[in-house]
């Protein structure tokens, strides 16, 4: 086993918990009790009201310095902001996706005390050298977070993610895709939501040797 449990009060900052990974960190973190304060960064407004909830509507992530006061105090930061590179130049993807990661670290004057987990996905060319533009974004954006000196950073990779319960993505054609694969999704390497939020939380408060979760890191790390 190479978990270490040292669990304590926290504070955590969650980007877009308007969307289903992100939405599912933030139920499970109000039901833990030694998350004491919740940090929302969001576009659109989550409508949950909860005592432990501090909410920002922020529309550019590229650019978070007029909020930076407001971004300090975090012991562990759940980056679950992510956008389809379907129908998207690659300018533009890696303006959102590396883009809003870096202005988002440059603001941070703590980095030394806290831990970054980071939902990037399946199909990250590790090279940060390839054909597969997107995939090399992804990468170069992991390896900037890696490099930036927190006191530990996660880099979470699932392929295909099972939503559970009444939480459900908010791209319309991922449900649909969802519904047609269905009937194949046992052959498919895949996780859950919950298994995800769980994890997420766990590794805030609780070392591991591996920093790199696929599929089944995800859930050997909830067993």
């Amino acid at each position: 086993m190479n978990v270490f449990i040292n669990y304590k009060k926290m504070k955590v900052t969650i980007t877009w918990s308007t969307w289903m990974v992100g939405k599912w960190v933030l139920l499970e973190c109000l039901e833990d009790n030694n998350i004491t304060e919740i940090l929302l960064i969001n576009r659109n407004p989550i409508d949950i009201q909860h005592t432990k909830i501090t909410e920002i509507l922020h529309q550019d992530f590229t650019n978070f310095e007029a909020i930076a006061d407001y971004v300090q105090w975090s012991d562990a930061v759940f980056w679950c902001m992510g956008v389809s590179s379907m129908w998207m130049s690659k300018q533009k993807y890696e303006e959102i996706t590396y883009g809003s990661v870096k202005s988002y670290i440059d603001t941070l004057d703590n980095k030394e005390q806290t831990v970054f987990i980071y939902v990037s996905g399946e199909w990250t060319d590790e090279t940060e050298d390839s054909s597969m533009a997107r995939a090399n974004i992804k990468w170069k954006t992991e390896n900037l977070i890696k490099n930036h000196g927190f006191k530990d950073v996660y880099l979470f990779r699932p392929w295909v993610i099972l939503p559970q319960k009444w939480v459900k993505s908010k791209t319309r054609w991922v449900n649909i895709l969802y519904t047609i694969l269905k009937p194949v999704l046992f052959l498919i390497p895949k996780t859950t939501t919950v298994n995800i939020w769980q994890a997420m939380i766990h590794l805030a408060q609780n070392r591991q040797i591996k920093k790199t979760l696929r599929n089944k890191d995800i859930d050997l790390v909830v067993r």
